[in-house]
């Protein structure tokens, strides 16, 4: 039995006590046997005492240079691209190329470092991002802007014959294991929390890969007491495909929320008023039919109302006061029964209501993925880009947390959801929220799709969206107070001049 086979065993006997770590000769990550975990595993086992100091951590491999990365001073800056904007001299909005954590130093140290695209620092609402989910293939994103990812996949040709095998290296070392993800995940976050304002809040997309960890990294970069929600959402209707071999098919995925302080607060849904109507032409308005009883009150506290028209007396244990109960009647906000038997029921006004949202439910139901594709193939002519983020999400993502001309930023831009989502709402309820996206110059295959249509980049890819949903708003549709801006400003993360 190898070596291999031996910590294989023990990590299906006790899993507790293998632990990833760096292999210091190759720099890869492996398992390895912790003494401690499986001397108390052991001792667990045959039942004897464990009296070792024990404490509560939360660490891996490579979190000292992870935390190194996230305290490093910002170097280079970004270059502005003029010739890749539009509208540059009026425009609110920005579009970054390049690193994303290189571009949030740069960010986070303010308008001294980069007086062309302003101070950022505590200045954002909402940064939305959906990071790698880490299931298995490999990602690459430098943390160094001196060297492009395309640099970088240079100086690693694929040939025929090696292919399969740096393939499985790629996802060995970049994919399987949750060490390089967290080293990866703590500088960015760290980085975004410094741009947040004090009522802002972070939302991170995710699934079960890598949710437990992301949520642990979250307390520690945040604070545990800024946890603000987890939400779910189902991205299929139904089970669809070959049944899975524990007969359950996972349809849905997260969206981890932290705040910066507990000045944040979501928003909400704008108050619907489905289920009022006004059949009686009261002068208050619309009214629904409600409960006046009291389900908390002791039985003793019971006491008679009268109905004015019918004189007839209806005792229960009332929500109100009599006093409170004798006005509603006679100003005719009670619905007394046709019978003695009848329940009385109350009118609840919808002018009555002071809040005009209601709260959001952590479960937000079905953004349904086949109606997204659809979406953004018929915006971009062609199925251009994978799993793209769901643009009715996004939309109500923004409306539930985001108005006035606050600030979104958005540092895995991908194919351009986010800021795809902010012109659209903007021109529907006349707000004027700014978007801030960071993409790195990721290149296409010449033969997928993306390549076939013309993209050098994914960066291309996402800078033609957004010209394709500016156009694809008609102004005369638009709400009056709808600024009209369309454009943004390109910057490319670069070296300093």
């Amino acid at each position: 039995m190898t070596p291999d086979d031996k910590i294989t065993g023990l990590k299906r006997l006790f899993p507790e006590s293998v632990i990833e770590t760096r292999d210091p000769s190759t720099g890869g990550v492996t398992w390895r046997v912790d003494p401690d975990r499986l001397r108390t595993a052991l001792q667990a086992e045959l039942g004897q005492e464990h009296i070792a100091a024990e404490t509560y951590a939360f660490t891996w491999p490579g979190k000292a240079e992870a935390r190194r990365q996230a305290a490093a001073p910002p170097e280079g800056r970004l270059h502005p691209r003029p010739d890749l904007s539009k509208l540059p001299e009026t425009t609110g909005h920005r579009l970054i190329v390049g690193d994303n954590l290189t571009a949030l130093r740069l960010l986070r140290a303010g308008s001294a470092a980069e007086p062309e695209i302003g101070d950022l620092a505590g200045q954002v609402r909402l940064i939305y991002i959906d990071p790698p989910y880490n299931t298995g293939n490999a990602f690459i994103f430098p943390d160094n802007f001196r060297e492009s990812l395309r640099s970088y996949t240079a100086r690693k040709p694929r040939t025929a014959a090696t292919a399969p095998q740096q393939a499985a290296e790629d996802a060995d070392h970049h994919g399987r294991f949750h060490a390089d993800w967290l080293s990866f995940m703590l500088p960015r976050l760290e980085g975004a929390r410094d741009l947040l304002r004090e009522d802002g809040c972070i939302v991170i997309s995710i699934d079960e890969n890598e949710l437990p960890n992301l949520w642990k990294l979250c307390e520690e970069v945040f604070g545990a007491e800024n946890f603000v929600e987890c939400m779910v959402y189902d991205k299929k209707s139904s089970a669809k495909g070959v049944p899975p071999a524990q007969m359950i098919a996972g349809v849905h995925e997260y969206l981890l929320v932290f705040q910066r302080s507990p000045a944040f607060s979501f928003i909400g849904r704008p108050r619907s008023p489905e289920g009022f109507d006004n059949p009686d032409n009261d002068p208050r308005g619309p009214w629904r039919n409600t409960n006046c009883k009291s389900t908390v009150k002791d039985p003793r506290e019971a006491f008679e109302v009268e109905d004015p028209a019918t004189g007839r007396r209806f005792r229960d244990v009332w929500t109100f006061s009599p006093a409170e109960m004798a006005r509603k009647a006679g100003a005719g906000e009670l619905i007394f029964p046709k019978s003695q038997t009848g329940q009385v029921r109350m009118k609840e006004y919808f002018y009555e209501f002071r809040n005009a949202n209601i709260p959001i439910k952590s479960s937000l139901g079905l953004y349904d993925a086949q109606y997204n594709t659809q979406y953004l193939t018929r915006l971009m002519g062609a199925k251009v880009f994978l799993n793209p983020k769901h643009i009715r999400l996004m939309r109500d993502l923004l409306a539930f947390t985001t108005q006035g001309d606050d600030i979104v930023l958005d540092f895995f831009g991908g194919s351009g959801t986010t800021a795809d989502a902010v012109l659209s709402l903007n021109a529907e309820d006349g707000q004027q929220r700014r978007f801030v996206l960071v993409q790195l110059d990721v290149p296409v295959e010449p033969t997928s799709a993306a390549g076939k249509a013309g993209y050098a980049s994914i960066a291309d890819l996402c800078r033609d969206r957004i010209d394709r949903a500016g156009a694809a708003l008609d102004p005369a549709k638009a709400h009056p107070d709808w600024d009209g801006d369309t454009g943004y400003r390109v910057f490319d993360v670069g070296p300093a001049d």
